[in-house]
């Protein structure tokens, strides 16, 4: 996992954004923005939660098993992808391309954001592979300069996912 990480700048400012672009759409609305902090799990998670739901009538018994059941949902939901990429790789045939597109699920797997790269991959033949079905628990960081400076969690996630694809391309070419 990453030593250290900071919330991506676009994802902080996301609701500083929408409140004026409302107002400008003459839309008046209530809105949340409190810090979320999960670097300790869903311990963190609840934390930052617990004042938000309290005028909503929300307690902490009811927001703690909300946030475990979603905590748990997550995990499921990763490991899931986990064994969807080993099946894949595992699957692979002899001389089969295939790509691992390296970038934010947001990013690369939106056919409007990414103008349809998976697509455009499979129509010239390469099997497209999200980063995200890559299992990176045991990838440490690289301890480099790049890495240390990086410090968005996603960005040292996509230098410990480029690891292992240039670990594959070198075993490629001996």
């Amino acid at each position: 996992e990453n030593e250290h990480n900071v919330v991506c700048p676009y994802v902080q400012s996301i609701p500083y954004q929408v409140e004026p672009a409302l107002e400008a759409a003459g839309k008046s609305i209530r809105m949340l923005k409190p810090p979320i902090r999960m670097q300790n799990g869903a311990v963190d998670l609840l934390r930052s939660l617990k004042g938000v739901f309290k005028p909503f009538g929300i307690g902490h018994r009811q927001l703690r098993r909300a946030v475990e059941k979603a905590w748990e949902a997550q995990q499921r939901f990763d490991e899931q992808l986990r064994q969807r990429g080993r099946e894949v790789l595992a699957g692979l045939k002899p001389g089969q391309r295939a790509t691992v597109v390296i970038s934010r699920p947001y990013n690369g797997c939106d056919p409007g954001v990414c103008l349809d790269l998976p697509g455009k991959l499979r129509k010239l033949g390469v099997l497209p592979i999200p980063m995200d079905f890559l299992d990176l628990r045991d990838e440490a960081p690289s301890g480099d300069r790049v890495m240390g400076g990086m410090y968005w969690k996603y960005g040292q996630r996509i230098l410990r996912a480029a690891q292992p694809v240039i670990r594959a391309l070198a075993k490629a070419d001996a």
